[in-house]
């Protein structure tokens, strides 16, 4: 029965860990998204520009928000 319980919880702390990782690989990818954005609005010209690089900077940061959320909960 002890042994069931160890198992359950080194589980549900690879779990954390495995969740955390996989979100700052997210974020790694939004960061990514504002390059990417960046090179379109210099490749092509486009009235909605501005309107897309303000929604990959926001990305990013809700990205980094629920990161930092997620580090202060589950560790």
């Amino acid at each position: 029965m002890g042994a069931d319980l160890i198992i359950i919880g080194n589980f549900e702390q690879l779990l954390r860990y495995l969740f955390i990782f996989l979100e700052g690989v997210y974020v790694m990818f939004a960061f990514l998204m504002i390059k990417q954005v960046r090179l379109m609005n210099i490749s092509f010209k486009t009235p909605a520009a501005t309107i897309f690089r303000s929604l990959a900077q926001l990305h990013f940061l809700a990205s980094v928000i629920v990161l930092i959320i997620s580090l202060v909960l589950l560790l």
